[in-house]
């Protein structure tokens, strides 16, 4: 019997010759060769371990024993070499320095290879039990497999150092499954037999899988050295190889069971209907299995290829462009589990390049990032896709800090993936993609299904334009005969309109002279009718008491005076609205008492008990502009005087709202109250409430108006609130509290 570990070794022996043939002969590039070289070795190591347990000639144990080593000598020698050119895909060494890495292995090839050198004896047992005796040499055997290998790992570990991106994902693989398989390799196969143990000698070779494995696993997930298409066309191959040797064999079986012999006439009957059968079968078994490895082995590409193979054909029924590129971001960002994606075209006017859709992406970043001439003319001159991980490796540009300066702005952006869109040879627009969710890089496949997608978009794009341009040109005509009969009744309306503004301003000037007259003359007769009184002397003179009061009265109505002339010269300037405020740190509590001070003999007239009610907590200084802050407050607080009954009450408070970090200034009145009409109207100009028919009021309607503009321009609110007719108002003036600069 052959044996399990011989069937192991056999089978670890294939698959690297597998392996080692396609990264040979699928793309051959340097990387590849070297790679393969010490793949190619390793299937000879494991081979030459499997015939050197099982053989029994004393010369062909020694022939294959020999091959051992001289396979692990290729193996080291190739990987050194991949270490060199790897992911650069160049020598990094001059060529002196190749020449003197390829001497060692010759020498030692050609040692082992002499007979009576290097192996002295072999001992053979029981149970494919080998024992080896070594000659002197095989301490520069064992150095120079350790050294080169040793050196090998320097190498890689430097480059995934100074790597990022794809490279250094691929380094990673590279560097775990050669080292694990070389460590288990030089320990179990190098120094254990130097020390006279051979137990584990076929551990190296079968342990070499691991190696197999992680590179397979690279080339699937990291597009390691390019092989992904020949590993599936590979895996299609041997399910073929083994349905026809499975098949041939089962077919001998059945004839050799039924008929005891091939050649009887019964099994050349048979074997022209299962001749038949299988061509059938093979056709079944041809088509499913292409299919069944493309869906199940490499599931997510084949289903991504199908989506975007589908997208392409809708693209071409598609002319509207906002459904065109709403339909391809979408697509691209389920079919390829995308977070982020967006869409660009150029405009025709200026060149500039604008978002038509985004996804995921800042569309500030993406602004910023399309200032990079760098970019948008490296697009315009290859007319090739941009990929971040793969910037460093761009050697048709010698321009490196713009090359590190685009990578920067893509990773700070979060962009991976730039898709040119070429339209009659000029770049129109940009396809813009971000990460895959699963972290997994964009496969060559990929990009070559994005590339056609990107031609299929251009095209569809210019159709959607040339349709968009005709359906414009038909649109513009239809409006040309409307445009004439819409102008005529827009310049009609606009006369229309303008008379009517004019009209409207020629009854505010009215509204406002009738104001300002009534305003001005009540005070004004009462200034004449109190001062006359007062100047009378002898007989018809006033008591000391009498002429008191009227000098009181005569004081209130100056005041009134000078209330109503502030507020038709603020009312004026605030018509072409405050220009620019002068922000100081006030004291709230003290703008209130000024602003009270000077109600106060009109409140006393009235027996109005006009007071501020502080509070116990201490308010920060708010910024304000003084000159507007103090009189927004003062029409406030005569809006409560003149509006509050004889006898009445009016309460000024302060309260500090922390959660909106704003100061409230309350008035508190217990006057005529307020309707839900009246609060329509009430800050418009001009506004009063009906209530205030009833009142001998001498108010002109700006006052509110007024304060609600100054606290606005203070980034504040005025706000009024009342139960109804006769039960009062609350006005709250709100100031923000800004620190001081």
């Amino acid at each position: 019997m052959v044996g399990l570990i011989n069937i192991l070794l056999f089978a670890v022996a294939i698959a690297n010759l597998i392996l080692g043939s396609l990264l040979i002969f699928k793309k051959r590039s340097k990387a590849n060769i070297f790679f393969g070289i010490a793949v190619y070795g390793v299937a000879l190591w494991n081979l030459s371990m499997a015939l050197f347990r099982i053989t029994e000639n004393p010369n062909s144990l020694m022939f294959w024993c020999k091959m051992l080593y001289i396979a692990a000598t290729i193996t080291a020698s190739g990987f050194l070499y991949f270490s060199y050119v790897f992911p650069l895909n160049k020598f990094t060494i001059k060529s002196v320095k190749k020449f003197v890495l390829l001497l060692p292995p010759i020498i030692m090839i050609t040692i082992i290879s002499l007979p009576n050198t290097f192996i002295k004896n072999i001992n053979v047992f029981s149970n494919y039990y080998r024992t080896v005796e070594f000659d002197k040499t095989y301490i520069l055997y064992a150095l120079l497999i350790a050294g080169y290998f040793a050196l090998a790992f320097y190498k890689l570990i430097k480059a995934y150092k100074n790597n990022t991106g794809l490279a250094k994902y691929q380094l990673l693989y590279v560097l775990l499954g050669s080292v694990i398989s070389a460590v288990i390799g030089i320990i179990a196969d190098l120094f254990m037999p130097w020390l006279g143990y051979f137990q584990a000698y076929w551990v190296g070779p079968v342990f070499t899988l691991i190696m197999v494995l992680f590179i397979t696993y690279a080339i699937i997930r990291y597009r390691l050295m390019d092989i992904r298409i020949a590993i599936r066309k590979s895996s299609f191959y041997i399910l073929i190889a083994g349905f026809v040797y499975g098949f041939f064999y089962a077919t001998i079986w059945l004839m050799n069971r039924l008929f005891s012999s091939v050649h009887a006439p019964s099994a050349l009957i048979l074997g022209c209907f299962l001749a038949i059968a299988f061509v059938m079968i093979f056709i079944l078994i041809e088509r499913l299995g292409r299919k069944a490895i493309s869906k199940h082995l490499f599931g997510a590409l084949y289903s991504q290829h199908k989506t975007l193979s589908k997208l392409t054909q809708e693209l071409t029924t598609i002319i509207d462009l906002d459904q065109l590129t709403a339909l391809i971001i979408n697509t691209v960002l389920k079919t390829l589990k995308l977070d982020k994606a967006a869409i660009l075209f150029r405009k025709e006017q200026n060149k500039h390049y604008q978002i038509q859709k985004i996804v995921g992406f800042q569309e500030e970043n993406i602004k910023l990032l399309m200032q990079d001439n760098f970019l948008i003319n490296y697009l315009e001159k290859f007319k090739k896709p941009i990929i971040c991980e793969e910037l460093k490796e761009l050697t048709a540009i010698d321009k490196k800090e713009q090359l590190i300066n685009l990578k920067s702005a893509m990773q700070k952006t979060e962009a991976v993936v730039f898709l040119p869109l070429i339209i009659k040879n000029d770049l129109e627009g940009i396809i813009i993609l971000g990460k895959k969710s699963s972290q997994a890089v964009y496969t060559k496949e990929d990009l070559r299904l994005l590339e056609a997608l990107a031609n299929q978009t251009s095209i569809a794009i210019e159709n959607a334009r040339l349709f968009t341009q005709v359906q414009d040109l038909s649109n513009k005509l239809k409006d040309l005969n409307q445009n004439l009969e819409q102008k005529v009744a827009d310049q009609t309306k606009d006369i229309r309109k303008k008379a009517e503004d004019i009209k409207a301003l020629l009854s505010m000037k009215s509204e406002l002279l009738n104001t300002i007259s009534h305003q001005l003359r009540t005070p004004t007769s009462i200034f004449r009718g109190m001062l006359s009184m007062i100047g009378e002397k002898g007989k018809g003179a006033m008591e000391e008491k009498e002429r008191e009061e009227f000098i009181q009265k005569s004081l209130t109505a100056a005041d009134r005076l000078v209330v109503i002339i502030n507020t038709i010269t603020q009312a004026n300037e605030l018509q072409g609205g405050i220009s620019s405020l002068e922000f100081k740190p006030i004291s709230i509590s003290q703008v209130i008492q000024e602003s009270m001070s000077f109600f106060q003999r009109s409140a006393k007239e009235k027996n109005i008990d006009l007071k501020f009610i502080k509070s116990k907590e201490k308010f920060p200084k708010i910024m304000a502009d003084p000159n507007y802050l103090k009189p927004a407050l003062e029409k406030l607080i005569d809006n409560a005087v003149w509006y509050t009954h004889k006898n009445g009450k009016i309460e000024i408070s302060t309260e500090h709202d922390k959660q909106n970090n704003t100061l409230n200034i309350i008035i508190k009145d217990t006057g005529i109250g307020l309707s839900e009409e009246d609060k329509k109207i009430l800050f418009t100009q001009f506004g009063r409430g009906r209530g205030s028919k009833h009142m001998n009021v001498n108010t002109s309607g700006l006052g509110l108006y007024i304060a609600k503009k100054i606290a606005e321009a203070h980034n504040g609110a005025v706000t009024a609130e009342s139960e109804g007719k006769d039960k009062g108002s609350t006005f709250t003036l709100t100031i923000p509290i800004m620190q001081e600069a």
